[in-house]
């Protein structure tokens, strides 16, 4: 495998340019480097702005909160006045989800209300609220226009090859790509091996799916499969080779998502959390217990996922494109 892997690696050599083509080439590259810098800086620019909004919201809703409460007292901070209704006492961390992101606040209490009075409870911001009420009439909304029964078709689905699965992808959503996890698909191909050349196998399997292109990564692939029948590891070879229009698909979306296309770690890595939590705990007296170890694992682990990469991209993403009776092609979603 020491062998094959240099011949894999060994540089080829290319006819010389001219001058002219070399300088068209570099011409090309400079204003490629343009445009992308162009869109960098104006994605900084927005994100800048979202920014500012959040602070500005922030902002207006700390100012109304605090003057509900001095409503509520019928005085300002610091004031006396005859009639007793209560104390400021402190504030209480929250976080409210708004069309702009989420946002940070420090939400007024009050104690020591009389016992004839209304103990006081914000009409801004509701008890336990954590999102705007147009953020809910959203989501209820598209629950109701079908986003639970498959009225929005996914762009992607991303899994292993557990038996059944992807046939049940294809029926109930036979528009969407699909996309193998490139994690599983290697574990698999290198169980196939000796120890003695996992290590040099495993870097160049991976190396497929790091390619910059898809052409190249099957080239590599292809390149890897022979050096596998030539070495007389079949079944290697023939794992590899099986599924791999499935494990490229990643190649038909925007470059800087692939790296979270490729795989499916983002429920893979959860999911690990949650099996070591519950296994450590073995039984639960009541299915309660159980939920809700899960559920706080699961926040806690959230806070450490990572945002996706250009965002301002999934405007480029390819949506399903499903036939009409007529022939004529629509979008699934």
């Amino acid at each position: 495998m020491r062998g094959i892997l240099l011949v894999c690696l060994k540089r080829r050599s290319f006819p010389r340019r001219s001058p002219m083509a070399t300088t068209a080439r570099r011409g090309v590259s400079v204003k490629r480097q343009d445009v992308e810098a162009g869109d960098a800086a104006g994605h900084v620019v927005r994100d800048q702005v979202e920014e500012l909004a959040r602070a500005g919201a922030r902002q207006m809703l700390l100012a109304a909160l605090d003057e509900e409460v001095n409503a509520y007292l019928q005085r300002d901070r610091y004031q006396r006045q005859a009639v007793f209704r209560g104390y400021r006492n402190g504030t209480t961390p929250r976080r409210l989800t708004l069309g702009r992101g989420t946002v940070p606040l420090d939400v007024p209490r009050v104690r020591d209300t009389p016992a004839e009075q209304t103990p006081f409870e914000s009409k801004i911001l509701r008890k336990y609220q954590r999102r705007s009420d147009t953020i809910d009439e959203t989501f209820m909304r598209l629950f109701i226009e079908g986003l639970a029964t498959r009225d929005f078709e996914p762009a992607c689905w991303i899994a292993d090859g557990a038996l059944g699965l992807w046939a049940a992808v294809n029926e109930q959503s036979p528009h969407s790509a699909q996309q193998r996890c490139a994690n599983h698909k290697t574990m698999n191909v290198i169980d196939k091996l000796p120890k003695a050349e996992q290590l040099e196998a495993t870097t160049r399997v991976r190396a497929i799916w790091q390619a910059e292109s898809e052409s190249a990564a099957r080239k590599l692939a292809a390149a890897l499969i022979a050096d596998f029948r030539r070495a007389g590891y079949e079944r290697a070879a023939d794992c590899l080779a099986d599924d791999l229009d499935r494990c490229l698909t990643f190649y038909q979306f925007p470059e800087p998502h692939w790296s979270h296309l490729r795989t499916s770690n983002v429920i893979e890595s959860p999911f690990a959390g949650v099996r070591l939590r519950t296994n450590a705990a073995k039984r639960f007296k009541k299915t309660r217990s159980g939920v809700y170890l899960v559920h706080q694992v699961l926040l806690r682990l959230s806070q450490t996922w990572r945002r996706l990469k250009a965002a301002h991209l999934c405007g480029q993403v390819p949506l399903p494109v499903s036939k009409t009776k007529s022939g004529r092609k629509t979008n699934a979603g």
